[in-house]
């Protein structure tokens, strides 16, 4: 038997155990980063992705895109149930106007500093740090499947890095190359959108841009000046260890949440050590994912057609309940016999739920 966790955004969202640690007053700052409130380096939903603060001071290094943010906010102050962040952004990417593109590009750009800087105010002494659910359900998931000898796959679909540390943390990994997220057979870590520290190295002409500037901001600033650098790209993704000086000018390699965007921007080699685990009956976990990437689920259901599955779906907030069916029924819909769970208090309440500990029983 596969156990498989799929980490979406409501997970990072819900990290810390205490929740009310985002309220918490602090003076402490972060290197690289402008100071704002705590709640301002929380990991958002995907509908809050353009609000707050510290999206208005990073509009101070990516002002490229400062007519789609508004154009965002807009939309969801005149009608925000109706706001759709995937359909909105399909439409600028698919804009023929030049400024468009470019806002498009700075998005990436802004998000990749949003989630680095949530990344580390969360692992910092200022935020919920290392001992954070994340570490917690990882845990006790591999105390489950070490005993079986059970293979472990974790898929995140999140930019932000919590899923890496705890992983690395709890499996005694380091995650310093993308191949050595795969490099265990038994122990995987997936991320189909890509990660706010993953990114492709820019060409002019047939050369590669090797030049280096004096931080990453700046390095991002160069792109973005010749933007048109983005459709002469490597193919290959290479891992930046952190943000700060000497920075090569790249495209960050994730995928902005765009209605209908073609698949996966791992690389497919990952995807294939996955499918090897998923040789035997398969156990889900799901935490915070609404299953809106339909081609993983197709993907998912074409790898295990012939395997029996259960599942744990873990919900939270107002639409818990109908996220949770929407998402058993999706799949039961490509999963064989799959018998749905489902947990709708959150993270945090998950790790000592009846619905948990009935799932680890079985």
């Amino acid at each position: 038997m596969t156990m498989l966790v799929i980490f979406g955004a409501g997970a990072s969202h819900d990290v810390a155990q205490m929740g009310n640690i985002w309220s918490t007053p602090t003076s402490g700052s972060l290197e690289h980063w402008p100071a704002a409130s705590p709640d301002e380096f929380r990991p958002p939903l995907t509908p809050q992705l353009f609000r707050g603060a510290l999206i208005d001071r990073l509009l101070d290094r990516y002002g490229a895109a400062s007519h789609l943010i508004h154009d965002a906010r807009m939309q969801v102050a005149r009608d925000a149930q109706a706001f759709e962040v995937e359909k909105f952004l399909a439409n600028y990417a698919g804009s023929s106007i030049r400024e468009d593109a470019r806002a498009v590009l700075a998005t990436r750009f802004l998000l990749r500093d949003y989630f680095w800087a949530c990344t580390q105010y969360c692992l910092s002494q200022l935020g919920p740090g290392h001992a954070n659910n994340y570490a917690g359900l990882l845990g006790r998931v591999n105390r489950w499947c070490r005993p079986r000898n059970e293979p472990l796959a974790v898929v995140s679909f999140n930019y932000d890095l919590l899923a890496e540390h705890a992983f690395g943390n709890v499996m005694n990994k380091r995650l310093e190359a993308l191949p050595w997220y795969v490099s265990d057979s038994d122990r995987l870590l997936i991320k189909p959108h890509g990660s706010c520290n993953w990114a492709r190295a820019l060409y002019t002409g047939a050369d590669e841009v090797r030049a280096r500037y004096i931080d990453h901001v700046t390095a991002a600033q160069a792109a973005l000046r010749e933007w048109e650098w983005t459709e002469r790209h490597s193919d290959e993704i290479e891992l930046v260890p952190r943000l700060g000086s000497g920075a090569l000018p790249t495209v960050p390699a994730l995928a902005l949440p765009i209605e209908g965007k073609p698949g996966p921007v791992c690389p497919q080699t990952h995807l294939d050590a996955l499918a090897r685990t998923l040789d035997g009956p398969l156990s889900v976990i799901t935490v915070g994912w609404r299953g809106a990437d339909d081609w993983f689920l197709d993907w998912l259901g074409e790898h295990t057609a012939r395997l029996r599955a259960r599942a744990l779906i873990c919900m939270a907030g107002s639409r818990a309940k109908d996220d949770g069916h929407q998402l058993a029924a999706k799949l039961q819909g490509k999963l064989t016999d799959c018998e749905a769970a489902l947990h709708l208090e959150g993270f945090s309440k998950l790790q000592t739920s009846t619905e948990l500990a009935a799932f680890l029983e079985d």
